[in-house]
């Protein structure tokens, strides 16, 4: 299909859970209306399998097509310090 396959780190899932918890503990101590990065939660949903998605469905059937492309928005991301704020 002319494509690479994603790429896969794996990481244990005591680590990504003890981060998610640090980040929670983080969020607490800055005060109202802070918000992790990651949570526990998030840490649960990311050990199922498959966590790809592609736009290939969304353009064939409804004409879609990204405003930013992957590669510029990630880019524009770290740019903004990972603020996710880039273009705002």
């Amino acid at each position: 299909m002319g494509r690479r396959p994603p790429l896969v780190v794996p990481v244990p899932a005591p680590a990504v859970h003890g981060v998610a918890w640090l980040l929670e503990a983080a969020a607490r101590l800055r005060g109202p209306g802070a918000f992790p990065a990651a949570n526990r939660d998030k840490a649960v949903e990311g050990r199922c399998p498959g966590w790809t998605c592609s736009t290939d469905k969304a353009a064939r059937e409804l004409g879609f097509t990204s405003a930013v492309r992957l590669e510029a928005g990630l880019a524009a991301m770290f740019d903004d310090g990972g603020r996710g704020r880039a273009g705002c």
